[in-house]
């Protein structure tokens, strides 16, 4: 009689994948009780990606122990707050409300940073990949009861995807059967709810979106003194991503920043409905968040906006100093996207075709650290840290004028560069057909001479869509050593020849050859751009841009991978 142990390692192999790519998690479970040879084989099928309610961590830090951590790749706190009633679902949150979800919202963090706190990096029962990926979302029960078409609690949504992040079509929650089985039922039929998480106008968004999350520790018996998120050092990767509405306040994200102390990758899809919201004191708290984040490689953040192209409303002036901030911090980045939420003209401003400022701005990290690299190690020490020291920059500066002898600083002192930077990827509100020519033709002069100070750049993209006018902007570096510049647009824009001359000087020092770049011109047919994004689908750093699970959220609600197919006219001449 022919047992398992008898069949040939080939043949068991392709069982047990057989057996993984048509089950669930839970019938994979049962099936690693069957023997330790399958128990290793299904556990690291089981472990890789783990999604967690608050209620299941203690059970998570029992369980995943010794070698089951090296299993885990992905970890999701999905964070249930207080359920909500009629006719409340229309009302904004009240501030008990607010302090309550703070307060589980914070201590369910708490737990899992606590868990993961144990875990190390490397050695034996160390992580895998260098790190995990720690991705956190807050929602409430009753929202998909309400004005939300979705449901955000069902485990297995909507997480699916293989082992290279190719998400299968159970991602794509747009279907009918996604849904909860009461939502249509006459408890929910006087509600209106929406195929996009987005809502445009509806009496439910306060609700929806509810306030900032911040953390609260006042289910914690801790000292005031002592209130900080325990440190984690396996965490390389933070995600947000946009179908889950509810965002976190900038102190929270820059909480979090400082607990996981090997993270270097941040990944933010939040709705601008309230975040960042016009409040001034937020934009400030996002700003110092962004102050403290030039350690990371990667930084993606995809604005997801209500009204996009309505009422005047312009996405690109939410946070005018966003760009300016990032310009300094990103130095040392790898890749960097930021998307409807600042503007390029900010991110490029110090090479702005005729920019001669008559001063430096003291406050820009850059200029600091300029400044500090003309000083010794021990002036340095003595000056303190940036952050730390409430008068640095005017100790900085009065050392560095009594050391040179200078009572101004020059301008020329600090210009950015971004020796690591491979891809980037930003949004202009220049880039529209109501904008003069010579601005957009300024804004790609002053890209390529920040690409001049990119040395490993590989591709850019800068891009824009409003009420149904569509730009794009790419620079690539090919494998034959012709690097491009394509231009497609829903209007015909001319290219003054200083555009082309200055990204032949790009092209000719990042290739080293004597090649003209090529210029490619394509025509969009603008009414096939009629959603927010949807410009997206058509970019080289689509995946950049947006979390691939996202991407194909937005094809699945939108329908662009068919519309969008003809959305290329004749290639221009």
């Amino acid at each position: 009689m022919a047992t398992w142990y008898s069949l040939p390692i080939e043949i068991q192999t392709m069982i047990l994948k057989l057996l993984q790519s048509h089950s669930d998690s839970g019938t994979t479970s049962s099936y690693a009780a069957v023997s330790k040879e399958w128990q290793l084989y299904f556990e690291r099928y089981n472990f890789r990606r783990l999604i967690l309610h608050q209620s299941c961590i203690p059970e998570f830090g029992r369980v995943v122990r010794h070698h089951r951590r090296g299993m885990v790749k992905h970890v999701w706190l999905r964070v249930e707050l207080a359920p909500y009633f009629c006719p409340a679902c229309e009302w904004p949150e009240r501030p008990f409300e607010v302090l309550g979800n703070n307060q589980t919202f914070t201590a369910a963090l708490y737990r899992l940073l606590e868990v993961l706190g144990t875990w190390k990096k490397s050695g034996q029962y160390g992580v895998s990949n260098g790190g995990l990926v720690l991705e956190l979302s807050a929602y409430s029960p009753s929202d998909s009861e309400h004005f939300f078409k979705y449901p955000l609690g069902k485990d297995d949504y909507p997480h699916k995807y293989d082992e290279t992040c190719i998400v299968d079509d159970s991602v794509k929650s747009g279907t009918s059967d996604s849904l909860p089985e009461d939502h249509t039922s006459e408890n929910n039929i006087s509600h209106r709810t929406f195929d996009t998480p987005y809502i445009r106008v509806a009496p439910g968004t306060c609700r929806l979106f509810g306030s900032l999350l911040k953390l609260d520790y006042g289910k914690f018996d801790i000292p005031k003194a002592n209130r900080r998120l325990p440190g984690v050092s396996v965490v390389k990767a933070l995600l947000h991503r946009r179908r889950y509405p509810r965002s976190f306040h900038p102190d929270t994200l820059l909480n979090i920043f400082e607990s996981l102390h090997g993270l270097e990758s941040i990944v933010l899809e939040p709705c601008i409905r309230d975040y960042p919201c016009p409040d001034k004191n937020v934009q400030r708290s996002f700003d110092v968040f962004l102050r403290h984040i030039g350690s990371l490689k990667r930084l993606s953040i995809y604005g997801d906006h209500l009204h996009v192209g309505t009422n005047g409303f312009n996405p690109y002036k939410i946070m005018p100093s966003l760009g300016w901030t990032l310009t300094d911090e990103s130095h040392l980045f790898e890749h960097l996207s930021i998307a409807f939420l600042a503007d390029a003209k900010d991110f490029f401003r110090d090479f702005w075709p005729g920019y001669a400022p008559k001063s430096v701005d003291k406050s820009r990290s850059g200029v600091q650290r300029a400044l500090l690299s003309h000083l010794s190690s021990s002036q340095r020490r003595a000056l303190g840290k940036p952050r730390k020291s409430p008068d640095f920059e005017r100790r900085l500066v009065k050392e560095f004028k009594r050391i040179n002898g200078r009572q101004r600083i020059p301008p020329s002192i600090y210009k950015p560069t971004w020796p690591n930077l491979e891809s980037i990827a930003l949004t202009s509100s220049l880039l529209d057909v109501a904008a003069d020519t010579k601005s957009i033709n300024n804004l790609l002069r002053a890209a390529a001479g920040a690409a001049l100070e990119m040395p490993k750049l590989q591709t850019m993209e800068m891009f824009s869509q409003r009420a149904m006018s569509v730009f794009v902007f790419q620079y690539c570096r090919s494998l034959d050593g012709m690097p491009t510049i394509t231009i497609s647009s829903s209007w015909s824009h001319p290219l003054e020849p200083e555009v082309v001359s200055a990204w032949d000087r790009v092209g000719h020092k990042h290739e080293n050859t004597g090649h003209k770049i090529a210029v490619i011109r394509k025509r969009l047919k603008r009414f096939f751009f009629r959603n927010h994004g949807s410009v997206v689908y058509t970019l080289k750093l689509q995946d950049l841009i947006l979390h691939p699970v996202s991407l194909c959220q937005f094809i699945s609600e939108f329908g662009w991978e068919d519309t969008l197919a003809g959305a290329f006219g004749p290639q221009a001449q």
